[in-house]
Parts: structure tokens; sequence; C-alpha cells
């Protein structure tokens, strides 16, 4: 049995003659204790990752954030941080034109006629497709138009030219041109069989002269959409050959007739056209298929006074997303309304309070795995915003990574163990 020694107060160190001490013999009596003679000490598993912890993992640079349902704050990472928000910021650009314009706006299209010379004016619907232009057509036909000798088109309802920030010039889908007077989104879908032969891959729309030039790029064996021009005067030449195509179909002599570019007679238009899309369809068109054309249409229609402008566009967007969010958006920046510009900037719980707005309008959103959501991709870009089904509701959650790692779907699956 061990004693203490004689010479020391109780309190001090026992050494035994082997040099152990006290405390270090009663520590290793405790823990072996219970345990065969050298057995090494029992150890305690590490803790499980949590959501958390791995979504700062995933997370080289970026932010996360996830809302409940009433707007509190769940989760977050770097929340105030400012980062490029790419396509997601069609969801503020979906949130103004609702509330300047209504749902149920129509843009419209006016129409002028002097005898058989009938003039176009566009006033930037960005829904202008072909079975618009053949509602257009069969209206003019009713009024007693059978003949038309020259098509006068005019699109000075824009300032040119239009240089969207973001956008290079190519004949690439997102750099689709922009103006007063655009049809089928600037844009042509074409086919070319094995032999050669062209056709149009819409049955809406027939094959114009200027299509078939174009189809000179597509491949045998191919169908494809592309960017009909990146310049203003081919595509208002496609547009009038479209028109006049149509509008023989519907029984109005064309032949012969010429195309020209100009200002509209003054007076009364003949034909007010509304497309027959209200403005909700038309945002479902832009957030579902992220289309980068109407975005920046809608967002250039809201411009004071005319001609419209890019410069004059901006103004009015940046003082609408002041109107409805106020302080919430302060140090925000928004170059252009598509999401092109890596100039843009917001943070995710910047971002968390426009999804807030913007929950009546789910719908307009396309899901993925039963998330609705709209995704933000530039190069290094990769986002999420949108909202989590709860049985108590919707919780917005935002995803903004700027890096190599495209790690969004995983933060998104995290997000949803939460």
């Amino acid at each position: 049995m061990f004693t203490l020694p004689k010479r020391l107060p109780i309190t001090a160190p026992f050494k035994a003659r082997t040099g152990c001490s006290w405390f270090a013999l009663t520590w290793l009596l405790l823990a072996t204790w219970g345990s065969p003679l050298g057995a090494a000490p029992a150890t305690v598993a590490p803790p499980l990752p949590t959501p958390a912890s791995q979504i700062e993992a995933l997370v080289e640079q970026g932010a996360v954030i996830l809302l409940d349902e009433s707007g509190q704050v769940v989760y977050q990472l770097h929340a105030d941080d400012y980062f490029t928000p790419a396509s997601i910021v069609k969801i503020l650009t979906a949130q103004i034109a609702v509330e300047v314009l209504g749902q149920d706006h129509h843009f419209t299209t006016l129409v002028y006629a002097q005898g058989s010379e009938v003039w176009i004016k566009g006033q930037g619907d960005p829904f202008l497709i072909s079975e618009e232009l053949r509602l257009i057509a069969r209206n003019l036909k009713a009024k007693g138009i059978t003949k038309i000798t020259q098509l006068g088109l005019d699109d000075s309802y824009f300032a040119y030219p239009i240089n969207i920030p973001g956008t290079s010039g190519s004949t690439n889908p997102y750099d689709a041109l922009n103006g007063a007077l655009i049809v089928n989104f600037n844009s042509l879908f074409l086919a070319k069989d094995k032999q050669g032969n062209v056709t149009s891959g819409e049955k809406e729309t027939p094959l114009t002269p200027l299509a078939l030039t174009k189809a000179k790029l597509l491949k045998p064996g191919h169908a494809d959409r592309f960017n009909l021009t990146t310049h203003k005067a081919e595509s208002l030449q496609y547009a009038g050959e479209l028109f006049l195509a149509l509008a023989a179909e519907e029984g109005i002599s064309t032949q012969g007739a010429k195309v020209v570019q100009g200002a509209a007679p003054s007076g009364p238009p003949i034909l007010i056209h509304q497309n027959s899309r209200s403005l909700a369809v038309v945002l479902e068109g832009l957030l579902r298929f992220s289309n980068n054309f109407i975005a920046n249409q809608i967002m250039l229609t809201l411009g004071e006074g005319q001609p419209k402008t890019l410069e004059k566009a901006m103004v009015r967007y940046r003082v609408e997303a002041d109107r409805l969010f106020g302080h919430e958006l302060k140090g925000a920046r928004f170059e252009e309304a598509s999401g092109l510009a890596r100039e843009n900037r917001i943070t995710a719980r910047q971002m968390s309070r426009v999804l807030l707005r913007f929950k009546p309008h789910v719908a307009l959103l396309s899901e993925k795995h039963g998330v609705p959501l709209k995704s933000g991709t530039l190069t290094r870009v990769h986002n999420y915003a949108g909202y989590l089904k709860t049985p108590k509701g919707l919780r917005p959650f935002v995803i903004l990574l700027s890096q190599r790692g495209n790690g969004r779907d995983q933060v998104l699956k995290l997000l949803q163990q939460m």
C-alpha cells in the first residue's frame, strides 16, 4: 500500500522509488480500470461532419443562405459578400416587370397603311414571333388590305447601337441582337437533310430568301437554332421577308413588294396589335429558358422617353429596384438585366430578399429534382436561387459560387438536409 511521505504536506506530489508521481499513477489506474492489464485506453470517435461543415468545405469562394418560411435565417455563409449573380438576376428583372407593367400587360406593335403601302413600327415586343406576325396580316386583311406593294419597317422606338454589357457580338444564342422590331428572338430554326435540302424547323415559320442564305452555315443531316445576325439592317430585312411570306399565306397579294427601312407615316395607326401572350407568359419563357434577349428587351422598354436607350433603361431599372427593396439592395450593382455582365454584383442576403418578394410567382420557375429554382452560369460562376418546399411553405435559398469547382448541386442537397 502506498503511503504519503511524512516530510511533505498532503497536497505535495508523491514520488515513488520509480520516479512516478502520485497524480500520474492515479491517472494510470483510472485509465486502465476495468481493462485487461496493459490494454490501450479507449479512443473517442470523431464527430460526424454536419451539413454546415460540408458546405464550408465545398465553398472555396462564394456565399450561401437559407431562410425559413417566414424569412428568418436558418443558415448563412459569407452572406454579405458580393458576387456575380449571372442569370439569377432574371428573377429581379421579372419582379420589376411585374411591378411596373402588371402580369396582364401585352406588348404592342403599330401598323400604318397608305393604300397598298404598309408600315410596321416595332415597340420592343420581346415575343414578336411568327404566330403574331400572322395575326397582324390576318387583321390587316380584315381591315381591307388586300395588296402590299411596299412594306416599311420602323425600329426608331429604340436608339442604336444597343451594346448590352457581357455580349460579344457573336452569333451565339446568348448574344442575340436587341431592337425595337425583332422577330423570332432574332433566331432561325432550320433543318438540312443529307442531300442538302433545307426546311424550316418550325411549321409556323416559312422559309425566306435570307433564311436560305443563312442555311449554308448548317451541315447536312443537322437541325439547329442559331442567331440570325448581329446586324440591325439584316435583322429588319428578315422581319420584312417573313411578314410578306405570312401575309401571302393569309391571302394578301405581295408579289413584287419591296421592303424599305425608315420612319412610319404620321397619323393614327390602322392597327395596334397586342401580343396574344400576357407578360406572365412572356416571363415564364424568360425564366424557364433563361432567355437573355427577352430579359434585356423588357428592360429596354422600361426606359423613359423615346428613343429608348440602355442608359435610360438601367436608370429606371435601378430606380425600381430601390423602390421595391430600398436599403436591402444597397451596394448591389446592375449593368444589364439578363446576367450576362460580370460587372453585376449582389450578395446572397440581398438575393434572398428578392426571393421573398417573388414567392407569389414561384410557378414561373422551372424545377430541378422537385426544387423550383433559377440557375446562373458563367465561366467559374455556378449559382442557384430558388425555394425548398416544406409542409409549412417555401424556404428561399441562394447559392453563389465564384470558383473553378461547381459544387452547387452538392450544396443544394446539404441545404435540403437542414
